[in-house]
């Protein structure tokens, strides 16, 4: 600011006020000074914290794998802005005791109290993913197989296909023609379950609304942020209009956990396919390996006893026992490049 000239008779009076003004001056200067320097450093701690913070986020999202979003930065921001907030709690199981379908595919046996604390799930609610409890290779690769031969042995009730929902994953459908359990069959755009191959082998199902609250209750699982959230249906989003039965399993940890995660599946495809749990095949992924033998000896009496009439009784009675059946699957599974060795 440049300085005035005060036009005065008296020359002391005119050097007061040049020095009032430029006092002035200097003091609008220095304030000015101060918000740049406190704007500056507010910028600055900012920079140093946040910045930070974001760039976690974004490296913790990546981390989590491909599944349901463009895995990049404009996953990252879509699920952070827009999908995140629309997110619910995911622990309280009061929505499934009121809903009126009291059916239970699940024994208390089949879901014993899981061990330990729950692993830290990401906040990033797509894709849903553990963060840790990661299993080995092998309990992995065991889950996979597993898997697969309860695909193998209910091919009348499920399908192999890509996830709807994951995109990035095979999961289990509904096999063409089969009616389903209706409406979260439609809900659940007729997928089944599927694993999170890309990521953690943790395990998304649906469950009858009581299975679902006792899976939770033992330390299993937790629901999907989106499961029962009715704005995506309204919407019209149909890969984001879950039902409240959708639930994330925990990745086993050890083969014991691994033959509960299965029955967990197993009551799933029951419950999406409309029938009852025991019409769903399924024999422990080390059954076939352990007893493989047997199953091939009782095959052979089976089926080439009726051309025997010395084995035909033996035949016989063997047709009407429960591994029957096993036997005749195991033939079948000899068969199949997916055998499990």
């Amino acid at each position: 600011m440049s300085s005035f000239l005060i036009p005065s008779t008296n020359p002391g009076l005119s050097a007061r006020v040049q020095d009032w003004l430029s006092s002035g001056t200097s003091l609008i200067r220095n304030r000015n000074n101060s918000k740049i320097i406190i704007t500056s450093s507010i910028l600055a701690v900012l920079s140093a914290t946040v910045a930070p913070a974001i760039y976690r986020d974004y490296r913790d999202f990546i981390s989590l794998g491909p599944g349901g979003v463009p895995h990049n930065v404009i996953g990252w921001l879509g699920v952070s802005l827009v999908l995140c907030p629309l997110g619910r709690e995911m622990f309280s199981t009061e929505v499934y005791d009121r809903n009126p379908d009291k059916r239970s595919f699940l024994s208390e046996a089949d879901v014993p109290r899981r061990e330990g604390r729950r692993p830290v799930v990401g906040r990033h609610v797509v894709p849903q993913r553990q963060m840790d409890q990661i299993p080995g290779a092998e309990i992995k690769e065991k889950l996979t197989a597993a898997f697969t031969s309860l695909y193998q042995q209910n091919q009348h009730l499920v399908k192999l296909s890509t996830s709807l929902h994951e995109s990035n994953t095979e999961a289990l459908f509904l096999a063409d023609g089969v009616r389903g359990n209706e409406p979260v069959a439609t809900d659940m755009l007729r997928e089944i379950s599927h694993i999170h191959g890309t990521g953690d082998y943790s395990v998304h199902v649906t469950l009858p609304p009581q299975d679902c609250k006792k899976v939770i209750q033992a330390g299993w699982a937790q629901r999907h942020a989106f499961s029962g959230n009715t704005i995506f249906k309204r919407l019209g989003v149909k890969r984001l209009r879950l039902p409240a039965e959708y639930v994330l399993i925990y990745a086993p940890r050890n083969e014991e956990e691994l033959k509960t995660v299965m029955k967990f599946v197993r009551a799933s495809v029951a419950y999406l396919a409309g029938v009852a749990v025991e019409e769903v095949y399924f024999v422990d992924y080390k059954v076939y390996g352990e007893y493989g033998g047997l199953l091939s000896i009782l095959y052979c009496i089976i089926s080439y006893g009726q051309q025997n009439d010395e084995l035909l009784l033996l035949s016989f009675y063997l047709q009407q026992t429960w591994f029957a059946e096993y036997a005749n699957r195991y033939a079948t599974y000899l068969m199949d490049p997916f055998l499990i060795k």
